[in-house]
């Protein structure tokens, strides 16, 4: 794919004088490595496309003059993605700016925003001494337009003109979508306005208490480059010219494809065994002969080469058919495969003992497939079960890759770690493991038990959680009072010792009854730990800036069976009458929102502010409507005088507001818990 990239006719951005280059680009950071060497030099012998020469060329020739001699019937929103695409093949194909820019806006809602977007961007380019004419004369009624298309409640330019912000309302419960809201409105309005050396946006958000502590990264914060921007959604040309490409390197059934992987899987189990095979050769001190190493190599460079084809699900990259939901082999490929591949790449390193990154990055790169292998496994069962092949064969090939994966990585770590072992057998590897793993948690309690003066509960596991090379460890704690701060704070002091130790997060498990244990528990990170650490050796404050505090998690029976049997979890408490009362509560403060934000005299922005709070009125009575009959009473009467206070009233439900009534909300849910 880099080779490709690096080919591509369509990653030159001419208006912003940009060429993507990432191999160019990487051979500057890594000028030694041999691949991107090779890589390059393999894309330097590749001939120049040139796109005058080819029949698409020719083709677009004629759509063009058909166009420009003829007045057609136009399908607006067609009309300018081909006139996008002309400009894109030769800009001497330009049947934009016969068009009157003062037409087109006057005709804004025939157009459409994504028509108009394309040719206002078509028009900079083509003639920016008109473009910038016009913009300076209608740049107000622009604004106010992208405000009102975007669903914004904000646009506005900084003191210099360099920059252009845009601000929108963003609910707690829309935080997974924050970078694509914020990248779509920057990408209509850099479209419209490719004027400014940046564009930034931002989310209106309630604050609310109960999150605050949490230091959830702002994805909806952007402040992008004309550059970036202008790439990402000029990226079109170039993708469909990788994907015709890509698409001759489709399988020819989904049998074919299977069968590829199920044959790559199968190496690779060999490689485990013949690698199992050497090590305990190697512990038993006997002489491994030349054939059997020869027979490795070839394995490993058999597999190497078959990790770097690309075999494609059919169909999967047809750049003029439509989309089809398939599986994408290029996740499992970029995240197990790549494991192994870097395994096998270092596990030479890793035999011979050598001291450096490689023997480490060894281990833990097959502490990682093992991570994801079942993620792998369940990929190709899905595609097998719906194909109705290779069932049986995929059930005891996936039984053999976790036997010898797992005796892998045991093995790897006692030949790491074992010095002068004169006893060999399988059996010794496996009652060190035991050791090791019993050792491991014993210093974690003496760690904890030293600095416990505080005289905390605690019940500690007889195993820890390992995902890869990420070790947590859970503790139950009893009778704790989880909104005690200090005693939060005092707890996490406990636990500040073991980042001595190979830790990543300690998960807390509440246990307030004799053997039961809440759904709800506290994650805490090393990092953290280690920054709570500097700030006592140093006393700065700059260290307590970025510590992340403990963040809440869900306990699942996985996590709970890392203690004796004796605990089990709650039971699923009912809370269906306090559903979306919540919900309820944030729709009035993002009501509440518009008026606030919206206040200019200007007609079509009042018209914007009744069309959103009507909306908004009609989904809150639908929300009400629906709890009415189900929720306390007391809730019911407080969101109707509201809903009153807000709509009718002009009453600004504001953050503190919003608090008080989502915290009594969380006192009725404990309440009816006791």
């Amino acid at each position: 794919m880099l080779l490709l990239s690096e080919v591509n006719p369509f990653n030159r951005f001419e208006e912003v004088n940009t060429e993507v280059r990432t191999l160019n680009e990487l051979q500057k950071i890594m000028p030694e490595d041999s691949n991107i060497k090779y890589l390059s030099e393999l894309s330097d012998k590749i001939g120049k496309f040139k796109i005058q020469e080819t029949d698409f060329y020719i083709y677009s020739y004629y759509i063009f003059n058909k166009l420009k001699q003829h007045q057609l019937n136009r399908d607006l929103n067609n009309y300018a993605n081909l006139a996008s695409w002309l400009i894109k093949v030769d800009k001497e194909f330009d049947i934009v700016t016969k068009l009157s820019m003062s037409d087109v806006w006057n005709n804004k809602e025939r157009w459409g925003i994504e028509a108009i977007a394309q040719l206002m961007y078509n028009w900079w380019i083509l003639k920016k001494t008109d473009y910038l004419y016009f913009i300076e004369n209608n740049k107000r009624e622009i604004l106010e337009y992208l405000k009102i298309v975007t669903s914004s409640l904000k646009i506005y330019e900084n003191p210099d003109h360099k920059e252009i912000h845009v601000e929108y309302i963003l609910l707690p419960d829309q935080i997974k979508t924050a970078n694509q809201e914020s990248v779509k409105r920057l990408n209509i309005i850099c479209k419209v306005l490719p004027i400014y050396e940046t564009y930034c946006a931002d989310k209106i958000k309630p604050s609310i208490e109960m999150l605050n502590f949490l230091n959830i990264p702002d994805d909806a914060h952007k402040e992008m480059p004309i550059r970036n921007i202008i790439i990402s959604f000029n990226s079109e040309f170039a993708n469909l010219w990788a994907d015709t490409i890509m698409s001759n390197y489709e399988c020819a059934s989904v049998y074919d494809l299977l069968c590829f992987w199920y044959e790559l899987r199968e190496k690779i189990v060999k490689l485990f065994k013949h690698n199992v095979y050497i090590l305990e050769k190697i512990l038993n001190k006997q002489k491994i002969n030349n054939e059997l190493l020869e027979y490795i190599d070839e394995l490993r460079d058999n597999i190497f080469v078959s990790l770097r084809m690309e075999k494609l699900y059919p169909h999967q990259k047809r750049p003029f058919e439509k989309p089809q939901e398939l599986p994408d082999t290029s996740k499992v490929k970029g995240a197990y495969f790549s494991s192994i591949r870097n395994y096998t790449n270092q596990m030479v390193s890793l035999l011979m003992k050598k001291n450096d990154n490689n023997t480490r990055l060894a281990f833990l790169n097959l502490r990682d497939a093992e991570n994801k292998l079942f993620e792998m496994q369940s990929f190709f069962n899905n595609i097998a079960n719906e194909s109705n092949n290779f069932i049986a064969d995929f059930d005891r090939l996936c039984k053999e890759e976790v036997f010898w994966i797992n005796r892998l990585i045991i093995l790897n770590d006692y030949y790491l770690n074992v010095r002068n072992n004169f006893f060999y057998n399988k059996n010794s590897v496996n009652l060190w493991k035991i050791q090791k793993d019993r050792q491991y948690l014993s210093s974690i309690i003496s760690k904890i038990d030293e600095t416990n003066q505080f005289g905390f509960d605690f019940v500690f596991p007889s195993k820890i959680i390992e995902e890869g090379y990420i070790k947590k460890v859970p503790i139950i704690i009893k009778n704790f009072d989880i909104e005690d701060e200090n005693k939060i704070s005092t707890l996490i002091l406990v636990f500040v010792p073991v980042i001595d130790l190979e830790v990543d997060y300690i998960y807390i498990l509440f246990c307030n009854g004799s053997t039961t244990v809440t759904k709800n528990g506290l994650s805490i990170s090393k990092l953290s730990l280690e920054k709570v650490k500097a700030y006592f050796t140093t006393e700065s404050e700059s260290e307590l800036k970025d510590i992340t505090p403990p963040l809440p998690i869900e306990i699942t029976n996985d996590i709970l069976s890392c203690f004796n049997d004796e605990f089990q979890l709650e039971k699923e408490k009912d809370y269906s009458n306090l559903e979306n009362i919540d919900n309820t509560y944030l729709q009035l403060w993002e009501y509440s929102q518009y008026a606030k934000n919206l206040t200019s005299d200007d007609i079509e922005e009042k018209k914007y502010l009744s069309r959103l709070q009507k909306n908004k009125k009609d989904q809150i009575e639908t929300m009400l409507e629906k709890n009415r009959n189900v929720a306390p009473t007391y809730f019911v009467n407080k969101i109707d005088y509201l809903k009153k206070a807000v709509i009718e009233d002009n009453y600004l439900f504001d953050d503190v507001e919003l608090n008080t009534c989502l915290n009594e909300i969380l006192k009725y849910a404990k309440a009816s818990i006791i």
